[in-house]
């Protein structure tokens, strides 16, 4: 059961989902960042997809790291 309602949700087919589809935004050369934030994309045809990734060293507990992603 999920905590978040699914009016409030992206769909899945907004979402990266597989490990390819990280690795082919990471390999991208498309960056931009702020000060709190970095950003990774890549130019497609089509839709765009959405997908988070907070690096261990910011936040050592994979439940710290969730949570920051069910907030953004």
């Amino acid at each position: 059961m999920s905590l978040v309602p699914d009016d409030q949700r992206l769909p899945r087919s907004a979402r990266l989902l597989k490990p390819a589809e990280f690795d082919a935004v990471f390999a991208a050369t498309g960056r931009a960042s702020s000060r709190f934030f970095s950003a990774r994309f890549k130019r497609t045809e089509g839709t765009a997809k959405l997908g988070l990734a907070i690096a261990r060293r910011s936040l050592q507990r994979a439940v710290d790291r969730n949570r920051i992603k069910r907030q953004l």
